[in-house]
């Protein structure tokens, strides 16, 4: 069996192989797996994977077409032609799991910008909550974002306006006062 493909049964021994197993009791695990599978689906019963349903279904119909090659016995001359195969054939369908979530994982940069964004998140939070004296709610957060958006577009505007006014050691008794100066900050 060659193993250079990482998808398939070859990809399945790797894993098998990396878990611990031989390559020869990998390859029978992976073999016994398949042939379980193709057992099944001839007996007419219904595969249950954790991706789906498998169900062997007949169509009626044509098969395609195939090419053939002849030859012709008495002059050897060799000639290709159309071959037809009609009539009713197997057909394995796979009935998807739709509770399955196929979205790929978060790659590391991802999980990296996100662990940096909740932070931030909550260092903004926290500051906001200093100057106001008060727990800061999530529409307080929000409307004090909403105030930097309007003037810029620059990641860690508000966390730097917060920083700033934490600093001078200011202290507001609304968010609207708050909100106020952090839209005369635009220079940070």
């Amino acid at each position: 069996m060659t193993w250079n493909s990482e998808a398939g049964k070859s990809g399945l021994i790797k894993e098998l192989m990396a878990k611990g197993f031989s390559a020869r009791k990998a390859e029978k695990a992976v073999n016994a797996f398949f042939e379980c599978i193709k057992a099944g689906l001839w007996r007419g019963e219904v595969v249950e994977l954790p991706v789906g349903k498998l169900v062997l279904r007949i169509r009626n119909g044509q098969r395609p077409r195939v090419w053939q090659r002849s030859r012709n016995v008495q002059t050897g001359k060799i000639k290709f032609g159309i071959r037809r195969m009609p009539g009713p054939h197997k057909v394995v369908k796979l009935i998807p799991n739709l509770a399955l979530d196929l979205f790929p994982l978060p790659t590391k940069a991802e999980q990296a910008a996100a662990a940096v964004k909740a932070a931030e998140d909550a260092e903004i939070a926290q500051l906001a909550s200093e100057l106001l004296g008060e727990p800061a709610r999530q529409d307080i957060i929000a409307s004090l974002q909403r105030c930097v958006d309007s003037q810029t577009k620059a990641p860690g505007a508000l966390v730097r306006r917060l920083r700033d006014l934490k600093s001078r050691g200011r202290k507001y008794s609304n968010e609207w006062m708050l909100g106020a100066d952090v839209r005369q900050l635009y220079w940070l």
